[in-house]
């Protein structure tokens, strides 16, 4: 993403004003302290690490779900199908993004520590609960649910605050922050192991939410606003679905979020049916963590240069053409973990990506509402996708073959590069300062 495109939305769209004064009773203004440094500079920096710890948790914990999965359907629950074990990580997925809408009103009203510390005890709250359940109605509940909840707010607030924080480097600080996921699996995925393996599922929970606690509680000490600003106080605003940018954005995350599920969930799983272990399909877990963490930093930093939207629509392509050359009709192990790795590399730039476009499209104001929005699409793709994926598993492949898993996954990654193709033209014709970046 070039100089130019970066340029705030608020200084290039004037012709907004009248609009946006309509819409001032849904406004309030911050009251917290701020600190009227120069961005990208000094705090920023505190900012950056506290928002990459917020990443680690929620994200990390999900995206070493796998390691639950394959706990559930093999030891926990084996005799229970799979469509009926999958709605503890549909919960878990799609509130961890369904809720992401209320954050935008909750830091009007309680500011941005006091609802990262909301989302902190929701979330490790969530885990503790979780420790008590053995049955699969009640981790959907605790697990999914309350953990989700808890979840959402802490990574929305995340990817608000360095829009306060950066404008140089907006595209690397939310592409490091947000690869605090990835960084968090590596972290997570063999504590979870190592734990459920010498103390049992009750007391990895309670290790999880204590982690939980410390790392996102971080964020609710040092989080403030460089400067005063204004926050959206509805909970949503549906007429920013008449903008073509967040209707084109939502419909990406929606079709990428079934794809990703795909592999989140089944590769691990996938890895024993060749006839491996559970210890190294949690290995490998991590290498996709590894790959995933570099895969989101470098999107935001080669943004810049080469744009993000030309970045999106290869990364996906190739995502798309490995699921089905490697994963799909690959059969040894090598092949898996070359597949593993690639998919990790280049499956994951819209989660950074998305951010920074509404971060560079938007007034502040509005980028935690749109971030809702988006992620509401996400929760929504979470509820159909997974349970229907899982059927897939169930009845097509009979809880053995993971080929129409493979192959829905890389469909939906395909239908992407439709909806980025029109977003780049929506670009181009909105603002001719696009035509002379790359984009």
């Amino acid at each position: 993403m070039s100089k130019t495109e970066s340029t705030s939305y608020t200084e290039t769209q004037n012709d907004r004003v009248s609009e946006e004064v309509d819409l001032s009773s849904e406004i309030v203004v911050h009251t917290e302290e701020t600190d009227e440094t120069p961005p990208d500079k000094g705090y920023a920096w505190v900012i950056l690490l506290a928002g990459v710890m917020n990443y680690m948790m929620p994200f990390g914990s999900i995206n070493a779900f796998g390691v639950f999965q394959t706990y559930y359907l093999l030891t926990m629950f084996p005799n229970e199908p799979a469509r009926h074990i999958s709605w503890i990580s549909t919960m878990a997925l799609s509130c961890s993004y369904l809720c992401g809408i209320f954050a935008s009103s909750l830091i009007a009203r309680f500011g941005l520590r006091g609802t990262n510390l909301i989302g902190t005890l929701v979330g490790a709250g969530g885990l503790l609960l979780a420790s008590f359940c053995t049955k699969i109605w009640q981790l959907v509940l605790t697990q999914g649910v309350i953990f989700g909840i808890g979840s959402s707010i802490i990574v929305n607030v995340s990817v608000v605050v360095p829009s306060l924080w950066f404008e140089k480097h907006i595209g690397i600080a939310i592409g490091a922050i947000i690869s605090g996921s990835g960084l968090g699996s590596l972290v997570i995925t063999p504590i979870t192991t190592q734990a459920l393996k010498a103390l049992g599922i009750p007391w990895t929970f309670r290790i999880l939410a204590l982690m939980f606690l410390v790392f996102t509680g971080f964020g609710s000490i040092v989080f403030k606003p460089r400067r005063h600003f204004v926050s959206a106080k509805s909970v949503i605003n549906l007429k920013h679905l008449k903008d073509p940018v967040a209707l084109l954005l939502c419909f990406s995350g929606f079709f990428m979020l079934i794809g990703y599920t795909s592999i989140l969930l089944y590769f691990p799983a996938s890895i024993v049916a060749l006839g491996e272990t559970k210890q190294l399909s949690s290995n490998l877990i991590m290498v996709f963590s590894a790959f995933s963490m570099a895969g989101r930093i470098l999107s935001g930093q080669l943004a810049r240069r080469l744009g993000s939207i030309k970045i999106l629509i290869v990364n996906h392509a190739v995502t798309g053409i490995v699921m089905i050359l490697l994963w799909n009709l690959g059969k040894s192990l090598p092949a898996y973990i070359v597949a593993f790795a690639l998919i990790g590399l280049f499956s994951v730039p819209l989660f950074t990506l998305s951010s920074v476009i509404i971060a560079n499209h938007y007034p502040k104001k509005y980028i935690s509402q749109v971030n809702g929005l988006v992620s509401l699409f996400m929760g929504t793709a979470a509820i159909v996708g997974i349970p229907l994926i899982g059927l897939v598993f169930d009845v097509v492949g009979k809880r053995t073959d993971f080929k129409w898993v493979k192959i829905i996954g890389a469909i939906c990654f395909f239908i992407t590069i439709i909806f980025f193709v029109l977003l780049r033209s929506v670009l181009l014709k909105s603002d001719p300062k696009y035509r002379l970046s790359p984009l």
